[in-house]
């Protein structure tokens, strides 16, 4: 699971294709802000992990967050993408790939 900002940097570094190695699954949000918003502003990254995408190694998936967890997790100052990231990461015990100091801390309570 990743959040946007270590897709962009890995993009950035030439690194995307390192998450191959993993099952590595991205919210819809994710998607938004990577792809869409990206594409809007003419990133180039954005279309690698568009291909990466329709490539399937990395997979785009919906997830519905618990509104106490969302609620809690406004309050700790973590946005929309970030909140589905460790929502979804801490149900399925798995690691989340993550840039956000709030974010981080929220994952590890």
């Amino acid at each position: 699971m990743s959040n946007t900002g270590p897709l962009i940097h890995l993009e950035k570094a030439g690194l995307l294709e390192l998450i191959k190695l993993y099952d590595t699954v991205i919210p819809l949000e994710v998607k938004y802000e990577v792809v869409d918003r990206g594409k809007e502003k003419g990133f180039t990254d954005a279309l690698l992990v568009e291909k990466a995408i329709e490539e399937c190694w990395i997979k785009v998936i919906d997830v519905s967050v618990d509104d106490k967890f969302a609620k809690a997790a406004e309050v700790a100052g973590l946005h929309k993408a970030e909140i589905v990231v460790v929502y979804y990461a801490y149900k399925n015990g798995i690691t989340a790939l993550l840039d956000d100091d709030a974010a981080r801390v929220l994952q590890e309570v």
